[in-house]
């Protein structure tokens, strides 16, 4: 009785604790490059070369363009700008089947996430998107639409992330002149793209946990029995 105690104790911390890794995410210059945008490595790092405000990076999380991210609760990535530098984000979604995007864009200014050269976004921040069909991460509205920017260590992050800052107290990113660059604002994030906002979708976030849970408890209950 105490070996099956065990075993099932073991089964139940192993499932617990493979439900999240930290993921690095890598970036593909002839996949997430779009708007006549240059991804050029240029070391550990990405040289971001935009060529307007429609040039964009979308950072796909599998080959498929369409992977589940309901195991973690982030991403972030690191982030060198020119002076003044602003940008902004947003999620596209896929239908259940993976098929079609769905729904608007709602795009966002990206200096709230950005601190100290890192940019970290929780996912919780993004109630209304299904984190279980998400065909990317854009990036777009790069202003100054010139070389100086950089972008490495993309990374899907497990536990707890820390708070957004408002846009207009964030100092942002790094910066190559060594200066941190003005917030974006709302205004700005409402010029860039064409669509509005996104429908309200479920968050599979309690679905997930709920998976979790059942698991192990399917575990535990073939042990007993």
């Amino acid at each position: 009785m105490f070996a099956k105690t065990l075993m099932i104790a073991a089964i139940v911390a192993s499932t617990v604790s493979a439900q999240c890794v930290d993921t690095a995410v890598p970036l593909d210059p002839t996949s997430s490059a779009f708007g006549g945008l240059s991804l050029t490595a240029d070391g550990s790092n990405w040289a971001v070369t935009p060529v307007d405000a429609n040039s964009y990076i979308a950072v796909h999380f599998n080959a498929a363009k369409c992977q589940s991210l309901s195991a973690w609760s982030g991403v972030t990535f690191n982030v060198t700008a020119p002076a003044s530098g602003t940008f902004n984000i947003a999620w596209t979604i896929r239908d259940s089947g993976c098929v079609a995007a769905t729904g608007n864009k709602t795009y966002v200014p990206a200096a709230k996430y950005i601190s100290n050269g890192v940019a970290t976004i929780p996912f919780s921040d993004f109630p209304a998107v299904d984190f279980a069909h998400v065909e990317d991460l854009t990036l777009i509205g790069f202003a100054p639409a010139t070389a100086g920017w950089d972008m490495s260590n993309v990374e899907l992050k497990c536990g707890s992330l820390p708070a957004p800052t408002s846009a207009s107290a964030a100092a942002p990113m790094g910066t190559a002149a060594g200066s941190a660059p003005a917030a974006a604002t709302s205004g700005a994030a409402a010029a860039v793209g064409t669509n509005a906002t996104t429908p309200s979708q479920k968050s599979s976030a309690a679905t997930t946990s709920a998976f979790g849970l059942g698991a192990v408890a399917a575990a535990v209950a073939a042990l007993v029995l």
